[in-house]
């Protein structure tokens, strides 16, 4: 007996053991996987901050290259342009060279100033290839750190040449921690030949320069992470990614201590649990065997079934108190083993914010659909919030966190059980719905979700609405998860494209549509810099006498492969990328130039410049407007700003004092677009503007519709009442005109009058009355 009972307690010993290794594995590969997430996740918001704002630093070299002031190789001019760059390229200095290389102008960092700067090679290439050069990691030879130089090439109006360069100190200023980072993590760049270390965090255990040979860095870190002694002698868990221009490696780490720091106190709590209780065991054991022969086994039974994978396994809790306790605290370990299983399958499934499906197991639902008998009738339907971005930065992102669980919860509880919703993250819906038979139910469904969104959500007090545009894709006897979800979410932008808060249907053109959308943005990001931008002009004409009192300025795109791309392609696109604000400080340059031109041929020619939200939201729009008026030598008065009532009820109290600090310096302001938006006209007394334009919807159902003819006398009425100069837009017929003469209408725009051209036929224009007969 003695000798089954001494075999047993080596079963409960094994057990025991067993238990607290596979703990100990499981807690240590848990918290190793969460640091290596976590790292991989700070090294990606550098890597996407330094991809982000790589383009708009070579785009802003050749803005400064071509820069007048620069291409007049007037050492006081090309002086006056650089000491205006009040922190426009962080971290660099910039030389103006000749073709000789000698220095026109510089303006310098602290580190380099009272040291000779000699060009390299680029200054050759740059000249050479008549393109900007971008050179690889070098090291500075004055300050031996190491540097990017961007250089571009300036033309001079009487044909001299030279170089603008940039000279970038890649570690000025140091790599920055994300918010929620260990402290303790350390970020480390390196050149794309992995040869020296370009830039890191404050505390990094390798400085800036140093070269990388013989170092753990020269070799890639593995994406699931790799524990290194490093060169500072600490044991540290690094992963990395690379920058998507520069092909930077980011390397993150974090002490091997700190990252399994709760795995080793749970590793010394499991110790002495299954210490403590092997003890109690063994004590129980030896006192009364016999009574405890069976129960010991029947233990070991199910430790050892346990121990084969057995998940279900569980000791009897019988004979003595302390058997039974010994039972209950094996059942407890092993329930709590299956509670935290548990809740890091429903981590890996659900989203941490709403509770909502992510998209793992959306994506194993819609597989599951689709093997079936019913996948027919199956529709994703993808639905992203607009302007939810306005919530989280006028309210806080906790309501705007708030808002998106409240949402969560309000479709879950509107759709039937056929439908599955899911968060793919921000501000990302996605719904699969059973039971659409066709384009008609698809509708429907879409219909059903803007009800859903129609009624406010009340948080704190408050009543907050939102708008959200849908895009819906059925199943094909081909598709699958990864198809489904990729055209609902390209029929969604189309919806947003289409004008936010509708629905779109994806067919088959609209992946075409995706694909050229794709093209499109990546060639806007070179048509600037390549000079395919143009403007045409379209003449805005007095009712009273007909003659050309101003111009509206419209953008063009002459694309190299595709011809003339028309603006409802490559305006939106410009916008949700932020492209359109060096696109909209090109145009109010050329625009003021136009208008200086017209006025040196003897003809006064205000011209209007089309303002989008995103520039209207730029804290420095006054300093931008004075800038285009200085260097072009344009009078305030010959420039109007036209904006529309949406972009201005964004932020309308920032938007305000910004149009009146601008109005301030002589610059009119044109609401465009009106009875378009979502203000009244009393709004107009408080906006800082000078002129309406009647939109077109107003416009074209004159003289037909009596209604219409009330309500544009009522707006010219009330404009006038306020003082603001009233202009009709998309006139295009001799009856419109009469009809807006007769109700007092001061300007109008439209084919009927001339369309957009070029700002040379606009010239040929101007001089005589533009009646219906000249267009």
């Amino acid at each position: 007996m003695i000798s089954y009972l001494l075999a047993a307690f080596g079963v409960c010993l094994l057990g025991l053991t067993a238990v607290v290794v596979h703990e100990t594995q499981f807690t240590f590969h848990r918290e190793r996987s969460r640091a290596v997430t976590e790292l991989r996740s700070a090294a990606q918001q550098n890597a996407d901050d330094t991809s982000g704002a790589w383009p708009q630093t070579t785009g802003l070299i050749d803005s400064i290259a071509s820069q007048p002031g620069i291409a007049s190789f007037n050492e006081s001019e090309c002086n006056d342009v650089l000491s205006g760059l009040t922190g426009g390229v962080n971290g660099a200095s910039i030389y103006a060279l000749r073709a000789d290389g000698s220095v026109l102008c510089q303006l310098e960092d602290a580190s380099v100033k009272g040291k000779p700067f000699v060009p390299g090679a680029w200054l050759q290439q740059a000249l050479t290839t008549d393109k900007q050069v971008v050179t690889d990691v070098l090291l500075e030879p004055r300050i031996k750190v190491p540097t990017v130089v961007i250089a571009s090439p300036i033309h001079g109006a009487d044909g001299q040449r030279g170089v603008l360069a940039a000279v970038i100190l890649t570690g000025t200023p140091p790599m920055y921690l994300p918010s929620g980072v260990n402290k303790q993590t350390v970020l480390i760049t390196l050149d794309p030949h992995r040869s020296m270390v370009v830039s890191t965090t404050a505390k990094a255990p390798i400085a800036v320069g140093k070269p990388v040979k013989g170092t753990p860095y020269a070799t890639k870190m593995p994406r699931n992470g790799r524990t290194i002694t490093d060169v500072d002698g600490v044991s540290r868990i690094y992963t990395e990614v690379t920058t998507t221009d520069l092909n930077w490696p980011i390397l993150a780490g974090l002490p091997t201590d700190v990252a399994l720091h709760s795995a080793h106190q749970e590793l010394r709590r499991n110790v002495f649990v299954g210490g403590v209780t092997f003890l109690l065991v063994a004590a129980i054991g030896f006192l009364l065997h016999r009574r405890l022969a069976r129960p010991v086994r029947r233990l070991g039974k199910a430790i050892e079934a346990s121990w084969k994978g057995d998940v279900d396994a569980r000791a009897p809790v019988a004979g003595p108190a302390e058997v039974a306790h010994v039972a209950t605290v094996f059942n407890h370990l092993i329930a709590e083993r299956q509670a935290r299983e548990a809740e890091l399958a429903y981590q890996a499934t659900h989203d941490g914010l709403t509770g909502l499906p992510n998209r793992t197991s959306f994506n194993a639902h819609i597989d599951s659909v689709l093997a079936s008998a019913d996948h027919a009738a199956l529709a994703v339907a993808f639905l992203d919030l607009d302007g939810f971005k306005h919530v989280n930065d006028a309210h806080g992102h906790a309501v705007g966190d708030s808002l998106l669980v409240a949402l969560g919860a309000r479709l879950r509880e509107s759709l039937d059980d056929a439908c599955m919703v899911a968060r793919f993250g921000g501000d990302e819906f996605v719904i699969a719905a059973q039971g659409i038979e066709g384009d008609h139910e698809a509708v429907l469904l879409a219909g059903r979700l803007a009800n859903i969104l129609q009624a406010p959500f009340r948080l704190d007090a408050q009543a907050l609405y939102l708008r959200g545009s849908v895009g819906i894709a059925r199943a094909t006897a081909s598709s699958t998860a990864e198809d489904l979800v990729r055209d609902a979410d390209t029929a969604m932008y189309r919806a947003k494209e289409r004008g936010k808060g509708g629905y779109a249907l994806f067919d088959r053109e609209m992946r075409d549509w995706a694909l050229l959308r794709e093209s499109t943005e990546r060639d806007l990001h070179r048509a600037l810099a390549r000079g395919e931008f143009t403007l045409h002009y379209q003449p805005k004409v007095a009712l009273a006498g007909g003659g050309a009192v101003g111009a509206e300025a419209l953008l063009r795109w002459r694309h190299p492969d595709r011809g003339l791309v028309a603006p409802a392609e490559f305006i939106p696109v410009a916008e949700e990328t932020g492209l359109i604000v060096p696109i909209g400080e090109w145009v109010l340059h050329e625009a003021c130039r136009q208008a200086v031109a017209w006025r040196t041929s003897g003809r006064r020619m205000p011209v209007a410049v089309n303002l989008a939200a995103r520039q209207l939201s730029l804290p420095d729009l006054n300093a931008v407007v004075a800038n285009a008026l200085h260097e072009t030598g344009a009078r305030p008065d010959e420039l109007v700003l036209e904006i529309t009532e949406s972009a201005v009820l964004l932020d309308a109290i920032a938007t305000s004092e910004r149009l009146e600090q601008v109005r301030h310096m002589g610059v009119r302001v044109s609401i465009d677009d009106f009875g378009t938006g979502f203000s009244s006209l009393s709004y107009l007394q408080r906006l800082p503007i000078d002129e309406l334009k009647v939109d077109r919807s107003f416009v074209a159902p004159l003289t037909r519709d009596e209604p219409s003819s009330a309500i544009v006398e009522s707006i010219i009425g009330l404009a006038h009442a306020v003082g603001l100069t009233v202009v009709a837009e998309g006139v295009e017929t001799a009856e419109q005109l009469a009809e807006l003469d007769r109700l007092g209408c001061d300007q109008a725009q439209g084919y009927l009058l001339a369309r957009p051209q070029s700002s040379e036929a606009v010239t040929r224009l101007l001089g005589a009355p533009l009646t219906p007969a000249v267009r």
